[in-house]
Protein backbone atom coordinates (compact mmCIF):
# COMPACT_ATOMS: atom_id res chain seq x y z
CA UNK A 1 0.00 0.00 0.00
CA UNK A 2 2.66 2.56 0.39
CA UNK A 3 4.31 1.56 -2.85
CA UNK A 4 0.70 2.77 -4.53
CA UNK A 5 0.42 6.16 -2.10
CA UNK A 6 4.18 6.92 -3.44
CA UNK A 7 3.13 6.02 -7.08
CA UNK A 8 0.18 8.36 -6.60
CA UNK A 9 2.40 10.95 -4.90
CA UNK A 10 4.95 11.22 -8.00
CA UNK A 11 2.00 11.26 -10.56
CA UNK A 12 0.27 14.44 -9.23
CA UNK A 13 3.69 15.98 -8.88
CA UNK A 14 4.37 14.76 -12.25
CA UNK A 15 1.36 16.49 -13.58
CA UNK A 16 2.19 19.37 -11.99
CA UNK A 17 5.13 20.33 -13.41
CA UNK A 18 4.35 22.90 -15.71
CA UNK A 19 4.21 26.53 -17.19
CA UNK A 20 2.00 28.63 -14.82
CA UNK A 21 -0.50 29.88 -18.30
CA UNK A 22 -0.74 26.16 -19.71
CA UNK A 23 -2.39 25.41 -15.65
CA UNK A 24 -6.33 23.99 -16.43
CA UNK A 25 -6.97 21.51 -13.64
CA UNK A 26 -10.44 19.09 -14.02
CA UNK A 27 -11.66 16.78 -11.71
CA UNK A 28 -14.69 14.55 -11.83
CA UNK A 29 -16.57 11.38 -11.09
CA UNK A 30 -17.54 8.76 -13.92
CA UNK A 31 -19.65 5.41 -14.61
CA UNK A 32 -17.66 2.76 -16.44
CA UNK A 33 -19.05 -0.65 -17.92
CA UNK A 34 -16.47 -3.36 -19.25
CA UNK A 35 -17.47 -6.12 -21.37
CA UNK A 36 -15.08 -9.06 -21.09
CA UNK A 37 -15.16 -12.63 -22.51
CA UNK A 38 -17.81 -14.40 -20.44
CA UNK A 39 -18.22 -11.31 -18.14
CA UNK A 40 -19.78 -7.91 -17.67
CA UNK A 41 -18.35 -5.12 -14.91
CA UNK A 42 -19.46 -2.11 -14.02
CA UNK A 43 -18.78 0.67 -11.30
CA UNK A 44 -18.06 3.98 -9.94
CA UNK A 45 -14.79 6.44 -10.79
CA UNK A 46 -13.00 9.56 -10.28
CA UNK A 47 -10.48 11.00 -12.85
CA UNK A 48 -8.06 13.67 -12.76
CA UNK A 49 -6.51 15.84 -15.36
CA UNK A 50 -4.04 18.34 -15.87
CA UNK A 51 -3.02 20.32 -19.12
CA UNK A 52 0.93 19.66 -19.80
CA UNK A 53 0.13 21.94 -22.73
CA UNK A 54 -2.77 23.46 -25.37
CA UNK A 55 -2.55 19.43 -27.26
CA UNK A 56 -1.41 17.35 -24.06
CA UNK A 57 -3.16 16.25 -21.06
CA UNK A 58 -1.66 14.16 -18.29
CA UNK A 59 -4.69 12.30 -15.97
CA UNK A 60 -4.95 9.64 -13.29
CA UNK A 61 -8.09 7.39 -12.61
CA UNK A 62 -9.14 5.41 -9.61
CA UNK A 63 -12.26 3.41 -10.43
CA UNK A 64 -14.19 0.33 -8.34
CA UNK A 65 -15.58 -2.28 -10.93
CA UNK A 66 -17.52 -5.18 -9.89
CA UNK A 67 -18.37 -8.12 -11.73
CA UNK A 68 -21.94 -8.87 -12.74
CA UNK A 69 -22.36 -12.19 -14.58
CA UNK A 70 -19.38 -14.28 -12.52
CA UNK A 71 -20.66 -17.16 -10.43
CA UNK A 72 -18.16 -15.49 -7.56
CA UNK A 73 -17.98 -11.81 -6.20
CA UNK A 74 -15.31 -10.57 -8.08
CA UNK A 75 -14.18 -6.85 -8.10
CA UNK A 76 -11.13 -4.85 -9.08
CA UNK A 77 -10.05 -1.47 -8.43
CA UNK A 78 -7.95 -0.02 -11.63
CA UNK A 79 -5.69 3.09 -10.51
CA UNK A 80 -4.17 4.30 -13.95
CA UNK A 81 -2.22 7.32 -15.13
CA UNK A 82 -2.18 8.44 -18.64
CA UNK A 83 -2.17 10.57 -21.09
CA UNK A 84 -4.14 12.48 -23.75
CA UNK A 85 -4.15 14.32 -26.95
CA UNK A 86 -6.67 16.92 -27.71
CA UNK A 87 -8.64 17.74 -30.56
CA UNK A 88 -10.97 20.87 -30.00
CA UNK A 89 -13.41 22.54 -31.94
CA UNK A 90 -15.81 25.49 -31.26
CA UNK A 91 -18.54 22.96 -29.72
CA UNK A 92 -17.07 19.84 -28.76
CA UNK A 93 -13.51 18.45 -28.10
CA UNK A 94 -12.40 15.13 -29.03
CA UNK A 95 -9.22 13.35 -27.41
CA UNK A 96 -7.12 9.83 -27.79
CA UNK A 97 -5.05 8.64 -25.63
CA UNK A 98 -3.66 5.81 -23.19
CA UNK A 99 -1.56 5.17 -20.17
CA UNK A 100 -0.46 2.01 -17.96
CA UNK A 101 -2.81 0.94 -14.74
CA UNK A 102 -2.13 -0.97 -11.56
CA UNK A 103 -4.91 -3.33 -11.05
CA UNK A 104 -5.77 -4.75 -7.76
CA UNK A 105 -8.04 -7.73 -7.47
CA UNK A 106 -10.47 -8.94 -4.91
CA UNK A 107 -11.31 -13.01 -5.75
CA UNK A 108 -14.14 -14.31 -3.49
CA UNK A 109 -13.60 -17.72 -4.76
CA UNK A 110 -16.24 -20.20 -2.96
CA UNK A 111 -13.41 -22.37 -0.83
CA UNK A 112 -10.36 -19.97 -0.98
CA UNK A 113 -8.27 -22.55 -2.11
CA UNK A 114 -5.11 -20.56 -0.63
CA UNK A 115 -5.19 -18.10 -3.73
CA UNK A 116 -4.00 -15.01 -2.44
CA UNK A 117 -5.45 -11.75 -4.02
CA UNK A 118 -3.31 -10.73 -7.46
CA UNK A 119 -2.69 -7.37 -8.34
CA UNK A 120 -1.75 -6.55 -11.56
CA UNK A 121 0.08 -4.13 -14.03
CA UNK A 122 -1.82 -3.49 -17.48
CA UNK A 123 -2.44 -0.55 -20.26
CA UNK A 124 -5.11 1.33 -21.92
CA UNK A 125 -5.90 2.93 -24.72
CA UNK A 126 -8.92 4.83 -25.32
CA UNK A 127 -10.47 7.74 -27.12
CA UNK A 128 -13.69 10.08 -26.46
CA UNK A 129 -15.48 13.39 -26.35
CA UNK A 130 -16.56 15.65 -24.31
CA UNK A 131 -19.20 18.88 -24.32
CA UNK A 132 -19.80 21.82 -22.53
CA UNK A 133 -23.00 21.79 -19.82
CA UNK A 134 -21.98 25.38 -18.06
CA UNK A 135 -18.84 27.49 -18.27
CA UNK A 136 -17.03 25.26 -15.54
CA UNK A 137 -18.56 21.65 -16.29
CA UNK A 138 -18.67 19.33 -19.39
CA UNK A 139 -19.93 15.92 -20.30
CA UNK A 140 -17.77 13.25 -21.31
CA UNK A 141 -18.14 10.25 -23.09
CA UNK A 142 -15.24 7.51 -23.81
CA UNK A 143 -14.69 4.34 -25.25
CA UNK A 144 -11.46 2.35 -23.61
CA UNK A 145 -9.76 -1.03 -24.24
CA UNK A 146 -7.86 -2.17 -21.00
CA UNK A 147 -5.25 -4.98 -20.60
CA UNK A 148 -5.04 -6.56 -17.58
CA UNK A 149 -4.35 -10.25 -17.02
CA UNK A 150 -3.53 -12.29 -14.02
CA UNK A 151 -2.97 -16.50 -13.58
CA UNK A 152 -2.09 -17.54 -9.77
CA UNK A 153 -1.88 -20.63 -8.81
CA UNK A 154 -2.14 -22.66 -5.48
CA UNK A 155 -1.41 -26.17 -4.59
CA UNK A 156 -3.04 -26.27 -1.19
CA UNK A 157 -6.34 -27.56 -2.33
CA UNK A 158 -6.95 -30.89 -1.04
CA UNK A 159 -8.80 -33.87 -2.01
CA UNK A 160 -10.20 -36.94 -0.66
CA UNK A 161 -12.01 -40.18 -1.24
CA UNK A 162 -13.00 -43.69 -0.25
CA UNK A 163 -9.90 -45.15 -0.18
CA UNK A 164 -7.31 -41.89 -1.54
CA UNK A 165 -6.50 -38.61 -0.41
CA UNK A 166 -4.24 -36.11 -2.00
CA UNK A 167 -3.11 -32.39 -3.30
CA UNK A 168 -3.75 -30.45 -6.27
CA UNK A 169 -2.50 -27.84 -8.16
CA UNK A 170 -5.72 -24.78 -8.58
CA UNK A 171 -5.09 -22.19 -11.17
CA UNK A 172 -7.30 -19.57 -11.15
CA UNK A 173 -6.89 -16.83 -14.33
CA UNK A 174 -8.66 -14.40 -15.57
CA UNK A 175 -8.54 -10.06 -15.83
CA UNK A 176 -9.70 -7.06 -16.65
CA UNK A 177 -9.55 -7.70 -20.42
CA UNK A 178 -12.29 -6.12 -23.19
CA UNK A 179 -13.60 -2.87 -24.43
CA UNK A 180 -15.42 -0.53 -21.86
CA UNK A 181 -17.31 2.82 -22.15
CA UNK A 182 -17.31 5.69 -19.36
CA UNK A 183 -20.04 8.40 -19.03
CA UNK A 184 -18.93 10.99 -16.56
CA UNK A 185 -18.83 14.91 -15.65
CA UNK A 186 -15.47 16.63 -14.89
CA UNK A 187 -15.21 20.84 -13.28
CA UNK A 188 -12.45 22.46 -13.99
CA UNK A 189 -10.65 24.42 -11.51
Amino acid sequence: MKKICLVVLLAMVALGVQSVEAQQRRGGVFFTIIEQNDDTGWGPGVKYEQDINERFVGEARLSYIQATDSDDDTSVIPLEFGALARFPSDTMELYAGGGIGYYMYDLDIPGGYGIDDPSEFGFYIMGGIRAPISPTAMFFAEGKFTQAEFEETSDVERFSGPGYYGWRVVSVEGGLDGFGANLGVLWMF
